[in-house]
């Protein structure tokens, strides 16, 4: 495990991959270690690997405003404007405030 936080290319992408795959995490900490690895990978632009994580947090939890925000964000990064758009006006639409 320590080998996971000690490669700085990686962001600790390892480590949560690590939690993720191997530690039976209860859905709410699944879903955050996911969005955290998504959030990750979107850094270190492996946008496939990000979107991915995002679908994955959306599907255990799709009452997540933010993670559907870091989805459209990462499309918009892949220059996929049309689905970009979709996921950025989506929390806009199921809560205008």
């Amino acid at each position: 495990m320590r080998g996971a936080l000690a490669d700085p290319r990686t962001q600790g992408a390892d480590y949560l991959t690590l939690l993720i795959d191997n530690c039976g995490l209860e859905r709410t900490a699944r879903t955050q270690a996911l969005v955290a690895r998504g959030e990750t990978y979107q850094l270190l632009r492996r946008y496939e690997e990000a979107l991915a994580d995002f679908h994955e947090a959306l599907d255990l939890n799709p009452k997540l405003p933010w993670t559907l925000a870091h989805r459209g964000e990462t499309y918009r990064l892949m220059e996929r404007h049309t689905e970009a758009l979709g996921d950025l006006t989506k929390p806009s639409r199921s809560n205008p405030d």
